[in-house]
């Protein structure tokens, strides 16, 4: 947990920072609001998943992961 706040803390810092985010529509603020409502609905999602769907074999978000972890390993040992 300590590790996901130090990458969140690190990525908020970069949209403070980065180029990237000048916009002369939208204040970094509003990027940054963005970024973290994000986290939130991603941690929401998993809270959602892990307790109510907790079948690997019929929730959508595993076999969306475990698929994709499945052609990594393919795409690494048969380019």
């Amino acid at each position: 947990m300590t590790i996901a706040l130090a990458y969140i803390l690190l990525l908020l810092i970069c949209i403070r920072y980065f180029p990237f985010f000048n916009d002369q529509y939208i204040n970094k603020t509003v990027f940054s609001i963005a970024f973290l409502l994000k986290v939130c609905m991603g941690f929401v999602l998993t809270y959602i998943y892990t307790n109510y769907y907790p079948d690997r074999s019929t929730a959508d978000i595993y076999k969306y992961y475990d698929d994709a972890k499945v052609m990594a390993g393919a795409a690494y040992h048969h380019p």
